[in-house]
């Protein structure tokens, strides 16, 4: 449920899911969350922390790398691993 994709293009190719799709995974994501809990989560993205912020859960969102976010990702990331 979490990675949306042009069926046009093929399986990997890879979209911005619709508001009607992006509620979808949310009970998967709290099934995985309850199985692997984890002290930092990491929002790739304003969609994924819009899906955890649904659940109540804290996270630290990051840039998602597509469509030229790239280097913005790099700064997030290792901003979060020396902190």
């Amino acid at each position: 449920p979490w990675h949306s994709f042009n069926p046009r293009r093929g399986l990997l190719s890879n979209r911005t899911p619709k508001k009607s799709e992006r509620p979808a995974g949310l009970s998967v994501l709290k099934s995985f969350l309850d199985l692997f809990p984890c002290e930092k989560i990491l929002a790739l993205g304003n969609i994924a922390a819009w899906q955890l912020k649904e659940l109540n859960v804290e996270c630290h969102r990051v840039r998602h790398p597509a469509s030229g976010g790239a280097r913005l990702f790099r700064q997030g990331i290792g901003s979060l691993v020396k902190g």
